[in-house]
């Protein structure tokens, strides 16, 4: 159990899991739910005003269960002065799912207007506790099959939980390598995952899609074998 905590905790931080506790829990995880599968749909994540309404749904649903103290997960009194429109709620929630690492928020920069994007550690969680509740009722509940829509912000998700260590070969003279590129230049999620110590990115100057040139496909083997040897435990010969 300790070393689940402590890989757990150098991704997320401990306040990743404080709002789904306290009396606001319901509320904070369905806000959280509206707004994974809305930024789910999005490969560029959701519009801050977007994202702002989804978690307006949310407030005006559990209306009941905020009080005039509530302006902290799990409603802790004090601290800033009570909140009581349904957009000075959403803008507590919104804050505090970003102090939580739940969203993150970056000015974009082809048009200068905030984007919103959602934690791909908690997409994961998200998925687990979906099936949770599925499971009650001896069901289970499988993932929707890929789409355009959900296929780029699921794929992120996967790979970012995945421990394994990953290798990556980018060819230099292939759209798809430089759709990936701009992908993972313009999202701080992908970003974040190509620059991870786990994973080796290799750039292939001059080679096609398919690596199609004798020289390209011995590049392709050699960095593949390399990378098969240096993993912990394996032994190979060419």
């Amino acid at each position: 159990m300790a070393a689940l905590a402590d890989a757990l905790f150098r991704e997320v931080r401990p306040e990743f899991f404080r709002v789904l506790s306290g009396g606001l829990a319901r509320l904070y995880l369905d806000a959280l739910d509206a707004l994974e599968v809305e930024a789910s749909r999005r490969s560029q994540g959701l519009d801050r005003e977007d994202a702002l309404g989804l978690i307006e749904q949310a407030v005006e649903a559990h209306a009941a269960e905020w009080t005039e103290s509530d302006t902290s997960p799990g409603g802790t009194p004090g601290g800033p002065a009570p909140v009581r429109t349904v957009r000075e709620k959403a803008l507590v929630v919104f804050d505090t799912l970003k102090r939580a690492g739940w969203l993150t928020e970056e000015e974009n920069r082809s048009d200068y207007r905030q984007q919103v994007s959602f934690d791909a550690h908690g997409t994961v969680l998200l998925q687990a506790l979906r099936k949770s509740r599925t499971a009650e009722a001896d069901a289970t509940r499988e993932e929707p099959a890929p789409t355009s829509a959900n296929y780029i912000a699921r794929m992120a998700a996967h790979w970012q939980a995945c421990p394994a260590p990953s290798l990556v070969l980018l060819s230099g003279d292939d759209l798809v390598a430089a759709e990936f590129r701009r992908l993972c230049s313009d999202n701080p999620h992908w970003k974040a995952r190509l620059s991870h110590p786990r994973v080796t990115c290799i750039e292939l100057p001059g080679a096609d899609h398919t690596c199609s040139s004798a020289q390209h496909r011995a590049r392709v083997e050699d960095e593949t074998l390399a990378f098969v040897q240096s993993l912990e435990g394996v032994a190979c010969k060419r």
